[in-house]
């Protein structure tokens, strides 16, 4: 093995051996190393910050793509015979290749090599989380910055990862006393402020921007001076059904409606119908639990005896609930009579649960009860849960199941 190659990997075997598992975010091979010592002349070994990258044969990869341990992905050729990943991972041979899984390797983001050649992305993290963030290989994760890393000496300060540091008390508040602590001005950055007026701590006054991105306001999120935008309710947008944009790129579902309504452009309707068009006598339901009185027949002839409700010669047998299938409510006899058809037990309401005159209960969502967090009956007797809080805020501080400060 060629000296350099072999000194390489004695310093990364005792470095692992001194610092524990040295983790990069998105890489998963044990072949990182520290930067070598630089020589008697003055040269290195051609590290990068710190970190020495890896060459093909040092990672024992005949072909494909594969991480050099420093963040960068390394081309190792193609094979003048089999396939890449055929003799195992980036190793030529004969056997078919089944590129590894985001899954089977337990990552969740980063991007890694896949084993036969190829790169296996897993995906990103979102801010302030990174991938590796926190200690957690493979995963998103925070990790939170220090009192002496943000250049804090006393008082409070966010960590970056929606905590707040207590960085201890000077002596003499604001004043370079005997404890050689004086009160820093705090930025906006430090109180994860981004718009508004903010106290720096020290009796003055830090402007932190007053333009906010289109569609959000300082404050809009529920969080005192941070853009954010404020999602609409079903309320406020007048829906009683359906769903509805949100104005913040999410979706409201404001429930559905209670038959025989029907959900038209986000609000319950119901069009009654008419005697004209049923070509009916006596009375009938309007198809809106309402009722019409068609008139009598002609002489000679009875109502019912041509039909439900239709003109004939003959006697009608008046209809009954049961054989009609409903539970609830009015209902035409089919000989021009009504019939009563009784009520239902709340929470139930005829067509509550959709289907008319049959008893049953509308369910709320959390969108249509105004919730945006916590647990809330649905009006039929069953818990919703409507989420948690963002971190930094609460649920029901301020409003029943709605985000606020924490008290």
């Amino acid at each position: 093995m060629p000296r350099t190659i072999l000194k390489r990997l004695t310093l990364a075997a005792v470095t692992s051996m001194i610092g524990g598992c040295m983790l990069f975010p998105g890489y998963d091979f044990d072949a990182y190393h520290a930067a070598v010592a630089p020589t008697p002349d003055g040269s290195s070994d051609g590290s990068v910050n710190g970190c020495v990258p890896l060459s093909c044969n040092e990672l024992h990869a005949e072909c494909g793509k594969v991480l050099d341990g420093c963040g960068a992905t390394i081309e190792c050729g193609a094979c003048e015979a089999g396939v890449c990943g055929g003799g195992g991972r980036n190793k030529c041979g004969a056997e078919p290749c089944i590129p590894r899984t985001c899954q089977e390797i337990g990552a969740s983001c980063g991007d890694y090599s896949d084993g036969c050649g190829g790169t296996l992305p897993c995906g990103s993290c979102a801010a302030p989380e990174t991938c590796g963030g926190g200690g957690m290989a493979k995963k998103c994760g925070c990790t939170p910055a220090t009192c002496p890393e943000l250049g804090v000496l006393c008082g409070a300060a966010a960590d970056g990862c929606g905590a707040t540091l207590d960085c201890g008390e000077c002596a003499t508040p604001c004043d370079a006393g005997a404890d050689g602590c004086a009160c820093r001005p705090a930025t906006c950055t430090m109180l994860g402020k981004n718009c508004g007026p903010v106290s720096d701590g020290c009796g003055g006054v830090l402007d932190c921007g007053s333009a906010c991105p289109p569609g959000t306001g300082c404050g809009g999120g529920g969080e005192s001076n941070v853009c954010g935008c404020t999602p609409a309710t079903c309320t406020g947008v007048g829906a009683e059904c359906g769903t509805v944009d949100d104005g913040c790129g999410g979706a409201l579902d404001c429930g559905r409606c209670i038959a025989p309504e029907n959900c038209v452009a986000n609000r319950c309707q119901c069009v009654p119908t008419t005697c004209a068009a049923q070509q009916a006598c006596g009375i009938i339901s309007d198809g809106c639990n309402g009722a019409l009185d068609c008139g009598a027949c002609p002489t000679g002839q009875a109502c019912g005896a041509g039909g439900p409700n239709r003109c004939g010669v003959g006697t009608c047998t008046p209809a009954t609930c049961a054989g009609l299938g409903r539970s609830c409510g009015p209902a035409a006899d089919g000989c021009g009579g009504t019939l009563d058809c009784g009520p239902c037990t709340a929470p139930e309401t005829c067509g509550g649960g959709g289907v008319s005159g049959r008893c049953g209960c509308t369910a709320k969502t959390c969108d249509a009860l105004g919730a945006e967090c916590g647990t809330i009956d649905d009006g039929c007797g069953v818990l919703l849960d409507c989420g948690t809080c963002r971190p930094g805020r609460a649920c029901g501080t301020e409003m029943p199941n709605r985000c606020g400060k924490k008290s």
